[in-house]
């Protein structure tokens, strides 16, 4: 089900540059195509690569040819030529050896090296460092960098570039010297965009690690030295695990993904995979099939892509990344979206290429949801199945419906509650699973509606052929309660509370009216607690609904609106609701002329009474 309720504003997929690869394409033509797919057909709107420390060979001396030579710039021309609206982002793995602890690039694994670290009197050189690039790369380019992470990982100790950020006498948690690096980049970068014509956002950190204690440490002391956070979400974690309460500050984006170490997750899998990989081994004559099949051919692969997208879109990530765009068909299996057949297994030259399963369901994906949409709350009833949604900005709506399970689901029903009123409206719909690649037909929503067969292992996406429909506008957000999906959460994602804070809390227990949460107004003991939203709204007429059941023992339990520009409208709602069935009540004709309104659910028990709220609405009715 999606829902009215709105959620971000989604910016776009993304994916890690690998400048190489179109420059050794065996002839014009195939490299013309290979862009075309790398960039045109699969829709990025962002390409991220890293600022090597060799742009600075020596402290005050900078490089731009060392970051910018010949194959990343033509393969940045190749993605802005079919996409010109395409931003490049930039991330530090580690910043010149000189000006570290360790005066080594790299690190090594589970902390061991405990001087890989940057001195912190470097900081103020290293922010110029940062500052100078953006400045270099907008004269040599002519356009801008439109993001910049002044550290990837940053948490994350390790024996390739990288740096992480620690006391220098003692190993403190990172977020404090973390946020004293940032603060000078930050003025820095934004000091020379200033003089410069240009304006480089932030990123940062780049989280990598499962601690998200540090991370949300970081996002607390924050402030105005970032434009966004940024989390790579490799294994089960996505960016929902961040604190909602810290997400509210600072958009998330996610950043990098890939099926790296999964490889010997799922021995079932992998069997059913060789199938794959033998018709792999027999189109390209080579043996050594097995360690590339799973996450490159294999049937679970486009499922669970699609269900990670799922998890940090639902999450409300403003822009997701896939890892490494390509690569040798051999190398560094579950991480290249596209795979180059090389003549020999040498050199860089290839003769042919091919796309991996994760491509075709990205390229589904990055073809449903376009820039710009605006995500819409989702609840699945089936724990398999993952679903995502949104309204693009050119008004159609957007639906992802993942089955990641082994078995077919039949008859599953797609609904788009904003276009409950529309009548037939037609979608284009894209299959990727074990069998299919990328099948693309269309279908017809009938009031925004529509049953469909899932098979195992499959996604499907289903985008709106025109715009237009009977729409309906929530203007509150997380008013399904779904947002936090803890079984009981006191902190309710976009509400406010007044006084007996912790009788207001989401839950489980005792049924949703749809969806898995609800909102709970409960003590045990007496208690007076009031749950609202205050939103800024376009003047004119609205309702407040809501569903609601609860006990017979409340004294009251009110619908309430207020500071709309009349007067405060309470309607005691406990006579019309029951204890066994949701009820929909509502506020009707509100003449907003103030242009905000504050609007929640108040309850006085003497007697230890309970109320359930769920799906709230407030529409715009005239």
């Amino acid at each position: 089900r999606v829902s009215g309720t709105t959620r971000q504003t989604f910016q776009g997929f993304g994916a890690t540059l690998v400048p190489w690869m179109a420059s050794h394409a065996p002839s014009d033509t195939v490299r013309a195509q290979f862009n075309d797919d790398l960039y045109k057909n699969l829709k990025l709107s962002f390409v991220r690569y890293h600022l090597t420390p060799d742009f600075g060979p020596s402290e005050g001396n900078y490089n731009i040819n060392v970051v910018l030579d010949n194959d990343t710039r033509t393969a940045l021309a190749a993605a802005r030529a079919r996409n010109s609206n395409m931003k490049t982002m930039f991330s530090v793995w580690t910043p010149p050896a000189y000006w570290k602890r360790n005066n080594r690039r790299f690190g090594a694994h589970n902390n061991a090296d405990r001087d890989n670290y940057l001195l912190t009197e470097k900081y103020d050189a290293f922010a110029t460092y940062c500052a100078e690039f953006t400045k270099q790369f907008k004269n040599t380019m002519g356009y801008q960098v439109d993001l910049l992470s002044p550290q990837n990982e940053p948490d994350v100790n390790v024996p390739y570039d990288s740096c992480v950020y620690i006391n220098n006498n003692n190993p403190t948690p990172w977020p404090l010297q973390f946020n004293q690096m940032l603060e000078k980049v930050t003025s820095q970068v934004r000091s020379y965009g200033n003089s410069n014509g240009y304006n480089t956002k932030i990123v940062a950190p780049e989280w990598g690690s499962a601690d998200s204690g540090h991370y949300t440490s970081w996002l607390d002391n924050a402030g105005s030295n970032a434009d966004y956070g940024a989390v790579h979400t490799y294994g089960d974690r996505t960016v929902s695990d961040i604190s909602l309460s810290h997400q509210t500050r600072l958009p998330l984006m996610q950043t990098e993904f890939s099926f790296m170490g999964y490889a010997q997750r799922d021995t079932n899998d992998y069997n059913t995979a060789v199938s794959y990989g033998q018709q792999l081994a027999r189109d390209w004559n080579i043996t050594y099939f097995e360690d590339i099949a799973k996450w490159h051919y294999g049937p679970k692969v486009a499922a669970r892509l699609a269900d990670k997208f799922a998890g940090d879109f639902n999450g409300q990530s403003v822009a997701w990344f896939w890892w490494w765009l390509g690569g040798g068909e051999g190398s560094q299996e579950g991480e290249k979206l596209v795979l180059l057949k090389y003549p020999s297994h040498g050199g860089y030259t290839w003769d042919s290429y091919r796309m991996t399963k994760k491509y075709h369901a990205m390229k589904a994906l990055s073809n449903t949801f376009l820039p710009g949409a605006i995500g819409r709350a989702t609840s699945s009833d089936t724990t398999d199945v993952s679903v995502a949604g949104a309204k693009n900005s050119d008004g159609r709506y957007a639906v992802m419906v993942s089955n990641k399970g082994d078995s077919n689901r039949s008859s599953v029903v797609v609904k788009i509650d904003e276009l409950a009123s529309s009548g037939n409206r037609s979608f284009r719909r894209i299959l990727v699973g074990p069998n299919t690649d990328y099948s693309t037909t269309t279908v017809t929503f009938r009031n925004g509606q529509y049953t469909d067969n899932v098979p195992a292992n499959t996604v499907i996406t289903y985008l709106q052929s025109t715009a237009g429909g009977s729409t309906v506008t929530n203007y509150l957000t997380n008013a399904d309660f779904e947002y936090d999906r803890s079984y009981v959460n006191q902190e309710i994602r976009d509400w406010m509370e007044w006084n007996h804070v912790d009788r207001s809390y989401t839950e489980e227990y005792g049924g949703s009216q749809s969806g898995t949460h609800h909102l709970t107004h409960y003590n045990s003991n007496a208690f007076y607690v009031y749950t609202y939203q205050q939103k800024n709204i376009p003047n004119g007429r609205y309702s407040l609904r809501a569903w609601v059941k609860g006990s017979g023992q409340l004294n009251y339990t009110s619908l309430v609106a207020k500071y709309y520009g009349g007067a405060d409208s309470h309607r005691d709602v406990k006579s019309l609701i029951n204890s066994s069935t949701y009820t929909q009540v509502s506020i009707d004709n509100i003449n907003v002329t103030s242009g905000r309104i504050e609007v929640g659910f108040l309850t006085e028990s003497s007697s230890g009474a309970w109320v359930y709220f769920d799906n709230a609405q407030l529409v715009k009715t005239g």
